[in-house]
């Protein structure tokens, strides 16, 4: 199933006496999206967390869950982003899913319960709501986490024909601090989950420490696999990495005692080694002090390029684990996408459960990959290859004006010689612009011939591939002939260049490397300076007729290095970093 992409921002979280309030906006759907401006509020009830305490307690009946859903649905979907995913809904095609990504920047919101958001449909009389409502058991929505970040997440290379190599680390710490585990259990479950998998081998790793997990990990891993207690050190601030604390994974030390390993130190441990999804399994003993401590741990490793995360919310069940875990392997193994593995997971808790069973809920995905499927395999010679992504994506909207490049991924092992592309749209000229296949041997970049040239504002920018009569095509590897496609976006409504401090036109990669952007604004300005920097850019929006706040304090950050990221990211998401750019050069010639 080929998965559409719903992004659903989540921000401005706030506190106010007994009321929790944020905004949410539709960012981008196959039936539209809404301005920054747009964002609606959204009101939290004041009882919300005794009730959330009550479902983590198992103490909910159906139809008080299916209550509780519809207020997490509300406050999710406002009226407005209510239609557009409806709309959106209503447009997949027979094999198409929607793939609902929230982007969430606040850790109070992260850490509430979205999987259970139910949604009935409009023609189901009031007192004939079934479990039919909940978006996670419906094979044709994903509900999935995802993390902004600064760089393009790439794209993923075939995995050989090999079975799936799974490493699974348990730790059960002779800790007082934490209660002892029945990983022997975990480990059995797993083990049978497994076992008639032909295409996946696990390997288990008992009474894990630091060493074993690099020992483990020496060679390429698919997929890791914890069993354990996690934490969440420090106190859960606002936004992400606001405060000084994180989530840790609990590995043994010296004399078997809790030896507690960050959540960017496992990251940095996991990075390199092939490794494209995490599963991070709940322990007995659930949340400590009311924090989910995979909060923490999920996010740190998308970040790190971990394209895929699943994370226990509360606990579970033995024998759910056990389903869950068995359908989930099984879904991937053979292919399916990260979103479908996830969907027949939470389908097996809750076809052998009661009514009241809310394991199915538990299973967390967070996704930092483009792509649905983790583990795709070279298809067989003769075939012929087919246009698997874009970037930007087909029908995406609000492209920056600015657009120098675009990249288009197949499904295996491109020939790099003899392609093109075509466009009836002369403002993106193609003019002697030859595609160039990357290092992984299916994604072609292209750069327009007039990159100092705004795109047209709000216009539909379409291209072409294997067009019939072209002299050049895109080919495999082996020679096939790649399938006709077509595909466009539209760009933005940026205000022309001759409007005060409007967005200018800047050649590709200008301004595109964050990472050398955030070095160069960290060591070139003070944090003061940097406030003046916010309000600059804040004016030049405004001139250019664009009512956004700019500043430190609403991007938050617990170090210079931090809040200037966070800027970058603030800015990037809403479409806004060349102002940012334009900012940097006036007040520091020849910084960037």
């Amino acid at each position: 199933m080929r998965y559409l992409n719903l992004d659903l921002e989540l921000f401005d979280y706030q506190v106010a006496r007994d009321e929790q309030t944020f905004r949410v906006r539709v960012a981008d759907s196959p039936a539209g999206e809404q301005r920054l401006a747009d964002a609606e509020r959204s009101v939290l009830a004041a009882d919300l967390g005794r009730r959330l305490r009550q479902l983590e307690r198992r103490l909910l009946t159906l139809p008080e869950m299916i209550a509780l859903g519809e207020e997490l649905a509300a406050a999710l979907f406002p009226p407005r982003a209510r239609e557009l995913l409806e709309l959106s809904r209503a447009r997949l095609d027979d094999d198409e899913g929607l793939r609902i990504r929230m982007r969430i920047d606040t850790y109070a919101l992260a850490d509430l319960p979205w999987e259970y958001a139910y949604v009935a449909r409009r023609d189901t009389p009031a007192g004939q709501k079934g479990p039919d409502g909940f978006l996670a058991l419906d094979r044709r929505v994903s509900l999935a986490r995802y993390e902004v970040q600064s760089q393009w997440p790439g794209t993923l290379t075939p995995v050989g024909t090999g079975p799936l190599r799974l490493v699974v680390l348990l730790a059960n710490a002779a800790d007082p601090a934490y209660p002892s585990l029945r990983l022997e259990d975990e480990q059995r479950n797993i083990g049978r989950a497994v076992a008639e998998i032909s295409g996946l081998r696990a390997e288990f790793y008992r009474d894990a420490t630091v060493d074993v997990l690099q020992e483990a990990l020496v060679r390429p891993t698919h997929i890791f696999h914890f069993a354990g207690h996690g934490v969440f050190q420090g106190e859960m601030g606002a936004a992400f990495g606001s405060v000084e604390g994180e989530g840790a994974l609990v590995l043994l030390g010296e004399n078997r005692r809790a030896a507690p390993l960050s959540a960017r130190r496992l990251a940095l441990t996991l990075t390199g080694r092939g490794v494209r999804l995490a599963v991070l399994g709940a322990c007995e003993a659930g949340r400590r002090d009311g924090v989910n401590a995979w909060t923490g741990v999920a996010p740190a490793l998308t970040r790190a390029g971990i394209p895929a995360v699943v994370a226990m919310q509360y606990t579970i069940r033995d024998a759910n684990a056990l389903a869950f875990t068995r359908f989930f392997y099984s879904a991937l193994a053979a292919g399916e996408t990260i979103d479908a593995a996830v969907t027949e997971g939470r389908l097996a808790i809750f076809n052998r459960g009661d009514d009241n069973e809310r394991d199915w809920g538990v299973p967390v995905l967070y996704l930092r990959a483009e792509e649905g499927n983790l583990f795709w395999r070279r298809g067989p010679a003769g075939g012929r290859p087919r246009l698997a992504a874009t970037d930007p994506a087909d029908g995406a909207t609000g492209v920056r004006r600015d657009l120098a490049q675009i990249r288009l991924t197949f499904d295996r092992d491109m020939d790099p010689a003899g392609v093109g592309i075509s466009s009836p749209e002369s403002a993106f000229s193609l003019t002697g612009a030859t595609p160039i296949l990357q290092a992984d041997g299916r994604t072609f970049t292209v750069t327009r011939a007039n990159p100092g040239v705004l795109l047209p504002a709000n216009a539909l920018i379409s291209f072409a591939i294997n067009e019939p009569g072209r002299g050049n095509a895109f080919r495999d590897a082996d020679g096939n002939l790649a399938e006709p496609a077509t595909f466009g976006f539209t760009t933005g409504a940026e205000p022309a260049s001759s409007a005060p401090h409007a967005l200018r036109a800047r050649p590709a990669g200008a301004a595109g490397d964050a990472r050398s952007l955030r070095e160069a604004m960290t060591k070139a300005f003070s944090l003061e300076e940097l406030e003046v920097l916010c309000a600059d850019v804040q004016a030049m929006l405004h001139d250019a007729g664009i009512d956004e706040p700019v500043s430190l304090e609403l991007v938050g950050g617990a170090s210079k290095v931090a809040k200037v990221l966070n800027l970058i990211q603030f800015l990037e998401r809403r479409g806004y970093l060349t102002y940012l750019v334009e900012a940097v050069r006036a007040t520091r010639p020849g910084t960037i």
